[in-house]
């Protein structure tokens, strides 16, 4: 007696013998960057800094000081994503067309 399983790739023309495409499931590292909270709080924090570097008064910042905040900024927020994307994954499914 022989038995037929389905393949680990979900291939529904081997499964129920129609023309459908096979349904591959496969991960996505994370979700798109500018749905992420880091994104936002990154934009949010980089406007404020060119914003008091750019305005006139003692209390402002220089040109350098202001540009090197942005760019540590930018690097802490590399750094974040790049932490969050090692560890997770968020599932989707694609069609394969073998024909």
């Amino acid at each position: 007696m022989t038995t037929t399983s389905p393949s680990y790739r979900g291939d529904t023309r081997a499964e129920y013998g129609t023309d459908r495409p096979a349904r591959f499931r496969t991960f996505t590292e994370t979700k798109a960057f500018y749905k992420t909270s880091e994104f936002l709080v990154w934009l949010i924090s980089a406007a404020a800094v060119l914003v008091v570097t750019y305005q006139d008064g003692n209390d402002s910042l220089s040109s350098w000081h202001g540009w090197l905040l942005v760019a540590i900024l930018s690097a802490a927020y590399m750094f974040s994503r790049g932490i969050a994307k090692s560890g997770s994954r968020e599932p989707y499914a694609r069609d394969i067309d073998d024909r």
